[in-house]
């Protein structure tokens, strides 16, 4: 039969790995499942309507990335990072944005520009409330390492980004604002535009450094509250 498409075995069990890859993340990055929630691959696999294995298979490509680990004889659960890795993921998440930030600094065109400048304006015309803000906010991080033509440097950031995530949601959750509001995009935006290179990298790592702090010692008083734990100090 012409226009018929056929797939090979191994593409066809890559179909329901990537659909339970894409549910759990989802459920994890977005606050759904927080940190210590154990995953329960037969119930995955129920709601997916796909055998088990495909969702074993997700969850151990989700341990490889950091958002799953897995226990001996208690199977796998939500990565749980105490207060001081937090703290460092975020420390080197403001150190690789502003190297990818002072690098489109250095390069950037009018294209570019005008680029940053639209994606700018769309944050400033939303916030945390609106569901595709989170989207919004990570394509206009994303834009500023293309522009520098740093995929290493992007795929790293997206991944240290990726595991702080669940962390930010808790803390927008409480305070209803979100990380970056639209004027703090703008003076993000006014550093590249300058070509200060080492102005747009200061302006980038302050501004990560600020937020991790923030969500750090929001997240530590919630602990004390709870457990009665050690505050992570600013």
């Amino acid at each position: 039969m012409t226009g018929a498409t056929y797939l090979s075995d191994s593409e066809a069990r890559l179909i329901p790995k990537a659909r339970a890859y894409g549910y759990i993340r989802e459920q994890i990055v977005t606050g759904v499942w927080a940190g210590g929630h154990r995953l329960q691959p037969e119930r995955i696999a129920r709601a997916l309507g796909i055998s088990r294995m495909p969702v074993r298979d997700a969850i151990s490509q989700l341990d490889s990335e950091g958002l799953v680990t897995m226990r001996p004889n208690q199977g796998a659960v939500v990565t749980l990072l105490p207060l001081n890795e937090l703290s460092d993921l975020f420390e080197i998440r403001a150190v690789l944005e502003g190297l990818a930030a002072r690098k489109a600094a250095e390069v950037m065109g009018p294209n570019d520009l005008e680029e940053l400048q639209l994606l700018s304006e769309r944050l400033m015309r939303n916030d945390f409330e609106n569901p595709k803000w989170q989207a919004y906010h990570d394509q206009f991080h994303d834009a500023v390492s293309e522009i520098g033509q740093q995929k290493h440097l992007q795929r790293e950031i997206r991944r240290i980004r990726t595991a702080v995530q669940p962390y930010i949601i808790i803390y927008f959750q409480e305070y209803r604002h979100s990380e970056m509001v639209g004027d703090e995009h703008k003076m993000l935006l006014d550093a590249i535009a300058s070509g200060n290179g080492l102005l747009a990298e200061r302006t980038f790592r302050d501004h990560v450094l600020w937020a991790g702090r923030s969500t750090v010692n929001f997240i530590a008083m919630k602990q004390n509250k709870t457990d009665g734990g050690v505050r992570l100090a600013s």
